[in-house]
């Protein structure tokens, strides 16, 4: 029996592994392969079964208002779960995943309530991708709601993160979410530039979906730069795949895509078949916004052919709708063509007091957008302000290695007027100074190459020293690995401590590490809390061996005399050269990698890289 329970974790622990890494899965697999795992849950034990909580969560779930408000019960059940558990992860992810479904319910408040806490949690964990995953999901709404500049500064924090992960499938799709905020900053330019980098990152074979989705974001572009038969005919297309592929859902999407573009071209009459055959798909879901918009693009095609009272009657339908979302330029869509509907009607006042009210919104909006387009100047400035920083550092430690150079430079001259002053009072004069400069310039060579907190060798040193090791062993067909060492929970050792203690910490781990690595290694701190260690002549599986040590002697040393119950570990990732790798970069690339699964998978650990 022991065996069997053990045989079924296993296989519960590679199922859940998969599904928390894999991103090629339709929402049906996913959800049967998350259901299947039901019966192997009886015995499992509480941290599995909170990491199968949080895929379950994610499920996607049918479009229908009883649905999603028993997926926000589930939701507010595994977070209660996870909260008398003290599993910060666990409610960070389960906070995101109720906040989504709030979002989608409508519930804005509650979202952005549930989304600002995952961050918060997520910050304090240091969980690079957790904090990419909430502040996209919060970027997005931001950008929805038309605070742009709130949800363009989330989303592009998300992309650095994203890339400094490596994680192509969600590199695109934040892509395409900056993309449409700047298209609804009304910067086409950028935004169709942001969108065919995308598109051609997509491999048309391969990941069809991908790129109608990517082309449907591009043609909503074209909408807006009134450029309709080049949407129409992107719409069209989505359509027909859609339909091929029998996705209802998606069906119902293109169909509102089009019925709202034949109104802009004045094709009233062809409008209403695509959004009547939309407004019965979605009739049970529990999306103000979809539905609202679905009743507006009605209302439009209904007063264009002049049918003012059922136009009237949709409108009055889509306004709390619309209004619950909070989608101001829906709203202001609207109030216009309601104003013209009342009119239609010689409502005379109410078309008024309709109109005052457009152009009183028109006006906020308008004010909104031209703030919006300041705050996002703001943080496109603040973007390229730390990048312009990262230069002048790189700048600032060639000018010094410069300088050293330099320093050398007058050495040799002045060995050189020594010899030919040789015999004279001159040379012991020159001599003296000649000394004096030699160990001037070693000390400041000494500087240029050595971190000053703790006396290892800087990053400048570390990458010259790899670059080298790196050349020989690809000419030499020797083995060459390196590790990639982050210390845990960092930040919140500062922050319970303080900086000092912080960097008492990093100036103890040198010496510890030191004692862990092998003659003829090398071991040099890379920056804040990481460091590198390059270990010629040594496979992956040596490697591991040297990193595994490290870890322990780290683990076991006692950090007492610095703070009370202060426990200090780190997680390495290891990388052995492969000719593929073609330099030190890609290496570093692939070792980095596998330090960021290490500390998704627990952090204090070693992890190898593929």
């Amino acid at each position: 029996m022991a065996a069997f329970c053990a045989v079924d974790r296993q296989l519960l622990l590679d199922e859940i592994r998969y599904l928390e890494q894999v991103t090629t899965i339709s929402p049906d697999e996913y959800d049967r392969r998350v259901e299947q795992l039901l019966p192997l849950l009886e015995n499992a034990d509480q941290p599995l079964l909170r990491r199968w909580q949080r895929l379950d969560c994610w499920r996607w779930p049918e479009d229908t208002e009883e649905y999603f408000g028993h997926n926000i019960e589930i939701a507010s059940a595994y977070i209660e779960s996870a909260m008398q558990a003290e599993d910060t992860s666990a409610i960070a992810d389960l906070l995101a995943c109720r906040g989504w479904y709030y979002s989608t319910s409508g519930f804005v408040d509650a979202a952005m309530e549930d989304f600002n806490r995952a961050i918060e949690l997520a910050k304090s964990l240091d969980d690079i991708r957790l904090i990419a995953d909430v502040l996209s999901l919060r970027g997005e709404q931001y950008a929805y709601q038309g605070e742009l500049a709130l949800g363009l500064k989330d989303l592009l924090d998300a992309q650095k993160h994203y890339e400094r992960l490596s994680e192509p499938f969600y590199i695109k799709g934040n892509l395409s979410s900056i993309a449409n905020t700047y298209r609804r900053l009304g910067d086409y330019t950028r935004a169709l530039e942001y969108l065919n980098q995308v598109l051609d990152d997509t491999s048309k074979e391969t990941s069809f979906e991908d790129y109608i989705l990517f082309r449907d974001q591009i043609a909503l572009v074209y909408e807006d730069m009134h450029k309709y038969q080049e949407a129409l005919d992107i719409y069209q297309e989505s359509l027909t795949f859609y339909q091929e592929q029998k996705d209802e859902e998606a069906v119902a999407f293109s169909q509102v895509n089009i019925g709202g573009l034949k109104n802009a071209m004045g094709q009233f009459a062809e409008a209403i078949p695509y959004l009547k055959a939309a407004e019965a798909y979605f009739k049970n879901s529990p999306n103000p916004g979809t539905n609202g918009l679905i009743l507006l693009y009605l209302g439009q095609a209904f007063n264009g052919l002049g049918r003012h009272e059922e136009a009237l009657a949709l409108f009055n339908a889509s306004e709390p709708l619309i209004k619950q979302d909070r989608n101001r330029r829906f709203l202001e869509w609207l109030l216009l063509d309601k104003a013209t509907a009342l009119a239609g009607l010689e409502r005379w006042t109410a078309a008024y007091k309709t109109l005052e009210a457009y152009v009183s919104n028109h006006k906020r909006l308008d004010q909104n957008l031209r703030k919006q387009q300041t705050a996002r100047l703001q943080v496109e400035f603040d973007v390229a302000q730390r990048e312009a920083e990262n230069q002048r550092l790189k700048a600032q430690t060639q000018l010094q290695q410069e300088r050293v150079s330099a320093l050398e430079e007058r050495r040799r001259w002045q060995v050189l007027a020594l010899a030919l002053a040789f015999g004279s009072i001159l040379f012991l004069l020159l001599l003296l100074l000649s000394y004096r400069q030699v160990k001037r310039s070693k000390r400041l060579h000494y500087l240029a190459l050595t971190d000053e907190l703790t006396g290892l060798p800087n990053r400048r040193r570390m990458f010259f020293l790899g670059e080298e090791m790196t050349r020989d062993a690809l000419n030499n067909g020797t083995a060459f690995s390196i590790l990639v060492l982050d210390v845990d929970y960092f930040k919140r050792i500062n922050d319970s401590h303080g900086h000092a203690i912080g960097d008492e910490v990093l100036k103890a781990i040198a010496p510890i590490s030191l004692g862990a690595v092998r003659g003829g290694d090398y071991i040099g701190r890379t920056g804040g809390e990481e460091f590198m260690a390059l270990l010629p002549g040594t496979n992956l599986k040596q490697a591991v061996v040297v990193a595994e040590r490290i870890r322990h002697q780290l683990e076991q040393a006692d950090f007492s005399h610095l703070a009370d119950d202060l426990r200090v570990t780190i997680s390495i990732g290891a990388g052995q050269l492969k000719k593929s790798d073609g330099g030190l970069n890609r290496l570093i690339k692939r070792a980095d990698n596998a330090l960021y699964k290490a500390k998704e998978n627990g952090r204090n650990r070693v992890q190898a890289s593929d």
